[in-house]
């Protein structure tokens, strides 16, 4: 299967589902294209908030630079002592859904891809299921238009 993984802000007591945005929750699975966690992160970590200085700033929506300075971190599903994981984050992936001080802001997020990459939409999805229904989030680029 694989470690799962989630970006969240201990500081703010927010987090971030790969899953809710679009895409799938392993390491390669969250980086390395347009629209990705990394990408998520770094807007979310710009000390300049959402103030357009010139071309070629991420501006547009206020969750741009809301993490700066933030206590952040990727914390994934599988803790070893043994390996020497930090016991700061024990448990964090899990505690963050069960705890109701902790909130999921990756709706919000949703929002801020959909205004820096206006090609992308970000479809909900429903399963139906025997016993409950999954909501699926599936990403679409726009074509450009000729």
């Amino acid at each position: 299967m694989g470690q799962y993984h989630k970006l969240i802000n201990i500081t703010k007591k927010e987090y971030i589902v790969g899953h809710d945005i679009g895409i799938n929750l392993k390491h390669y699975e969250q980086i390395g294209f347009e629209g990705s966690m990394a990408d998520v992160l770094y807007c979310l970590m710009i000390a300049q908030g959402n103030d357009y200085r010139g071309g070629g700033d991420v501006s547009g929506h206020k969750y741009i630079g809301r993490w700066t300075g933030d206590d952040v971190a990727i914390v994934g599903d599988y803790y070893d002592d043994k390996l020497g994981d930090n016991h700061k984050y024990y448990n964090l992936y899990d505690e963050v859904e069960a705890d109701k001080d902790y909130k999921n802001i990756s709706p919000s997020i949703r929002s801020m891809l959909r205004v820096i990459y206006p090609k992308l939409t970000i479809k909900k999805q429903i399963l139906k299921g025997p016993d409950r229904d999954l909501v699926m989030w599936n990403r679409e680029w726009k074509e450009d238009a000729a």
